[in-house]
């Protein structure tokens, strides 16, 4: 007697379909990757995910009470899930902005600190050295002319050189005094080096970002401002490279990476598995 299919399956085999359906399958199925599903399943999922608190998943979600009450299906196509992941990174930056901005105001604060410390003290008397100054570099160049022009005298590359770097270091101080702040180039490196910022004890969260931005103002000013043979213990600076130090304090970095730290906490909710991924294709349920 032939037997019937039913035989060979144990009753305590499960008899429902392997693919279940699902939002979950039906964005693997769709292409669109995307589990379309409503903001109470999300908060679920998320809660399973993490093994958290409803209260906990709800702000991780920056749910409403209303969103958690709507049984509106969300993100039926890519675009609107897209609007959503942008507005998302758009307010996990805006965190990140808000818990930073004390210490970035703190910091730039420390740099007007310690450019007071190098204010002249007589901006009038700063105004009539840089006249001097200024008829020092005239006559400096009348003189190189004169000697080219009507003596003959041929200058050595030795020469050209130290004139041009004496030339170099006057405009320096003169432009420094004008701006009512001096200081030396190879000190201001040292003191911003060696505030409390840096303190490898007590740093500051932003110690990096003050790193690098005293790097990026080091590498504009020698790009734009300074003959590149010129002695860095001879280079005098004023004003305008504190006001480079705090216009190039920058925290995009950090926010950007808390943005997307905070993204993927939440990101695999969303995520419909990939259809090369079921259980189905390779065999292995995970």
């Amino acid at each position: 007697m032939t037997k019937s299919l039913a035989s060979y399956v144990s009753q305590h085999t499960a008899k429902s379909n392997p693919l279940e359906g699902g939002p979950a399958f039906e964005g693997m199925l769709n292409g669109s990757g995307i589990i379309a599903d409503t903001w109470g399943s999300y908060a679920t999922r998320l809660m399973d995910y993490h093994d958290i608190e409803p209260a906990q998943a709800v702000v991780m979600l920056c749910l409403t009470p209303d969103q958690l009450a709507d049984p509106t299906v969300q993100f039926n196509e890519g675009q609107g899930f897209r609007n959503y992941k942008a507005m998302m990174w758009n307010r996990f930056r805006d965190e990140a902005l808000d818990e930073l901005n004390p210490e970035v105001m703190r910091l730039k604060n420390t740099v007007d600190t310690i450019m007071k410390g190098y204010v002249v003290p007589d901006q009038d008397a700063a105004n009539q050295e840089v006249d001097r100054i200024q008829a020092e570099i005239e006559y400096a160049e009348a003189q190189k002319r004169e000697l080219e022009d009507h003596s003959g005298v041929a200058f050595t590359e030795d020469d050209v050189k130290n004139h041009d770097q004496a030339q170099a270091i006057r405009c320096m101080e003169r432009d420094a005094l004008q701006s009512g702040v001096v200081i030396k180039l190879d000190e201001f490196v040292s003191i911003m080096l060696s505030t409390n910022i840096t303190d490898p004890e007590y740093p500051s969260e932003l110690a990096g970002t003050w790193i690098a931005t005293l790097d990026d103002v080091i590498q504009s000013f020698w790009r734009e401002q300074v003959r590149p043979d010129l002695p860095i213990h001879k280079m005098v600076v004023g004003r305008e490279i504190f006001t480079d130090f705090k216009s190039f304090f920058d925290i995009y970095k950090e926010t950007t990476q808390y943005a997307q730290q905070r993204w993927e906490m939440i990101a695999p909710i969303f995520q419909a598995p990939k259809l090369e991924e079921h259980f189905l294709v390779t065999g292995v349920r995970l």
